[in-house]
């Protein structure tokens, strides 16, 4: 008969194996309890099967101060050993009342470190607290750029680690800005709101005037025989073209309803979305600014999408964003002042940005202005009907 002895280390690799099957398969820790028992029965003739002994707390144990660090110390000695990494930190989410900061750590071959902080107060020196000591783990010398998005704290922060690095190291790290995404976005939202047409008010309270509101939705049905309700839109997030094409879609049976709710056809709700919605069926050529929305969103998305990538597209970058502005201001500006009249090339990103938008002499005449093929039309044909 052969005698098959079993060591501590034997035992040990069988209680990680275990634990790693209780993390895998998302089972409670709880469930270990007695389980050595079942062990027995199962395998009558090992000796290891009798003598395990992996309880609740043993395993959670293991799973925490034993693989968890384990795994957590591989990804950091991979950026150790190279060159150069990239930090990343993103916007501060705000999570159970806490905001969290998720912090990535990015290498050439695309491996990264990722973790998270939860903070109470975000203001820069806050969270150059919590990154400095992953600065000081894996080397000053090696930071190549901070990336980060475009809130003024953020700026302040960057400004510090700029000034610390440069101090223990005698250089400065790549300074290629703020995410493009954000500014981009926010640039069209801000013009968005200073043409003072309220679309994105609408779209909103559109979509809020029959949320929650199995009456109103029910009311809408009846009075339009359309099952087809708004979409969701949210300004702060990316723009989404679906919904501004629902609204246009939708937007006779919107000014029905709003006929019906005003004539107490049924019940009139009494809320500021309703108002909002009101105000643009009201406006004879309200579709066409939609479609002139939905002309400009459509210029600018395929920018954000593309964008929104890990790959290394910052070489491109100029290009693609000379090529977006140079797009949407031929709507407005005369071609001889985007182009260079004597050498006839395409003006670069640097010259675009020096035109003064605001000079009249720079615009096309009314007539010529870009506005698209669909509110053109609706235009005209608000006009004829005038």
């Amino acid at each position: 008969m052969n005698v098959v002895q079993y060591t501590k280390t034997d035992s040990l690799k069988a209680e990680i194996v275990w634990t790693l099957k209780v993390i895998c398969s998302n089972y409670g820790y709880k469930s270990c309890e007695n389980n050595s028992k079942g062990f027995a029965v199962m395998f009558p003739d090992s000796d290891m099967a009798k003598n395990y002994h992996c309880g609740e707390r043993k395993t959670s144990y293991l799973a925490t101060f034993g693989i968890a660090a384990h795994f957590s110390s591989l990804p950091r000695q991979k950026v150790k050993a190279e060159s150069e990494y990239v930090l990343l930190f993103e916007s501060l989410n705000h999570e159970m009342q806490d905001k969290q900061l998720d912090i990535h750590v990015r290498l050439w071959n695309d491996d990264r470190v990722r973790t998270s902080e939860f903070l109470g107060h975000s203001a820069a020196t806050g969270l150059q607290e919590r990154l400095d000591p992953i600065v000081c783990d894996f080397g000053h010398q090696k930071l190549l750029q901070l990336s980060m998005d475009g809130p003024n704290v953020n700026w302040k922060l960057y400004k510090s680690i700029q000034e610390q690095i440069e101090k223990m190291t005698t250089r400065r790290i790549l300074q290629n800005g703020s995410c493009g995404r954000h500014i981009l976005h926010n640039a069209f939202r801000i013009c968005c709101e200073a043409a003072g047409w309220g679309v994105e008010d609408f779209l909103s309270s559109l979509y809020n005037l029959f949320r929650d509101a199995p009456a109103r939705r029910e009311d809408f049905k009846q009075v339009t025989g359309s099952d087809t309700l708004p979409l969701m839109f949210c300004k702060h997030r990316w723009l989404e073209n679906i919904v501004a094409e629902r609204a246009i879609t939708l937007m006779p049976h919107v000014r029905d309803y709003c006929e019906a709710a005003t004539t107490k056809k049924v019940t009139c709700p009494t809320n500021s979305s309703l108002t909002a919605v009101q105000k643009a069926a009201q406006d004879p050529i309200f579709v066409a600014k939609l479609h002139f929305f939905l002309m400009c969103a459509r210029l600018v998305e395929p920018f954000l999408k593309l964008y929104q990538t890990d790959k290394p597209m910052l070489p491109f970058l100029a290009k693609d964003m000379c090529t977006l502005i140079k797009t949407l201001m031929e709507k407005f500006i005369k071609p001889e002042v985007l182009f260079r009249r004597k050498k006839k090339k395409a003006a670069s990103l640097s010259s675009l940005v020096k035109i003064n938008v605001d000079d009249k002499s720079h615009w096309v005449d009314l007539s010529k202005v870009g506005i698209g093929f669909a509110a053109e039309r609706l235009l005209l044909k608000s006009w004829h009907c005038n």
